[in-house]
């Protein structure tokens, strides 16, 4: 049952696209109207949870600066994917997404003086073959897709760096997940008042229910069976289940979007899945406990 949480995130986070390509695709809103409204009532969904849990709302004045820095780079982690979706197939999209512990190694290489060990260097070379291999498929996949899956991830990789590191962990996650997603849904509302559209409005019943949908399963039921997957199998293994995550998006493309698929994209994510799973089986350091801190204290189903 321990390993059924972990599961059961990975593969709800992954049907992001599920929820969002319907409302994307249709033209009914844009990219931050859809994170605007989905941060804003995830934020209140989980803050009434936190609420029933008798969990209180006020903590110290200067971890205001430290929500505010984690939603800003939360809210770009979403813009950053979402974006993307426009110019690379959602299955590839979330698979190439999926490469932030490697950024989160090389990251605290450079700023932290990590050692490169064996095992980082062979799967950043993994990761960027199979980068290369789904590039060279013939699913969609443009320039302008990798700057945003770019954006993406390095804005995450930084999150969860800095969410071990600034000392946050005596806010609850709830309460935390709750003030990043608020803080989240203001920056999007300023990204969508700098669009033509502006902030766009539900329209109908159709985009009501994939917002729903969108924030239920792949933020709520998510962030929840994370920390629940982190308590009882640990944060390494719960990092080694988010594995199905990308998996889970590359058949929601496949079946329901009639994605293509070949055999390069399906060795490219073999290899990215494997590079990732190299990098969290590392001994324990800097760069694990970074990456298993994503696990115990991760804020919003991962966006995106």
């Amino acid at each position: 049952m321990k390993y059924f949480w972990g599961l059961l995130s990975s593969i709800t986070f992954g049907l992001i696209p599920l929820f969002s390509l319907p409302i994307l695709n249709g033209g009914f809103m844009e990219a931050p109207s859809i994170l605007f409204w989905r941060f804003l009532i995830g934020a209140i969904m989980i803050l009434i949870i936190a609420l029933c849990m008798g969990k209180r709302l006020v903590y110290r004045i200067k971890d205001l600066w430290h929500i505010f820095l984690f939603g800003l780079l939360y809210a770009l982690t979403a813009i950053g994917l979402f974006y993307a979706y426009r110019y690379i197939e959602s299955g590839i999209c979330t698979t190439m997404n999926f490469t932030y512990p490697i950024f989160v190694c090389l990251l605290m290489m450079i700023f932290y003086k990590e050692k490169l060990t064996i095992k980082v260097f062979v799967s950043l070379i993994l990761s960027l073959i199979g980068v290369g291999l789904l590039n060279w498929s013939t699913g969609k996949v443009e320039a302008m897709g990798l700057w945003f899956v770019f954006l993406s991830v390095i804005c995450y990789a930084v999150y969860i760096i800095l969410l071990n590191k600034l000392q946050v962990r005596h806010i609850h996650t709830f309460i935390l997940t709750a003030y990043v997603l608020f803080i989240s849904s203001l920056v999007v509302l300023v990204l969508a008042f700098l669009t033509p559209q502006g902030l766009q409005p539900i329209q109908n019943m159709n985009v009501f229910w994939n917002i729903i949908g969108l924030v239920v399963v792949a933020t709520i039921i998510s962030n929840i069976s994370l920390v629940l997957s982190a308590q009882q199998a640990g944060s390494t293994n719960t990092a080694i289940l988010g594995a199905a995550e990308p998996l889970t998006a590359v058949l929601v493309g496949v079946i329901y979007f009639h994605e293509s698929i070949n055999f390069h994209a399906i060795l490219g994510i073999i290899l990215i899945v494997g590079s990732v799973c190299l990098v969290i089986w590392q001994p324990k350091s800097k760069v694990t406990s970074n990456i298993s801190s994503f696990s115990q204290k991760e804020t919003f189903s991962k966006s995106l």
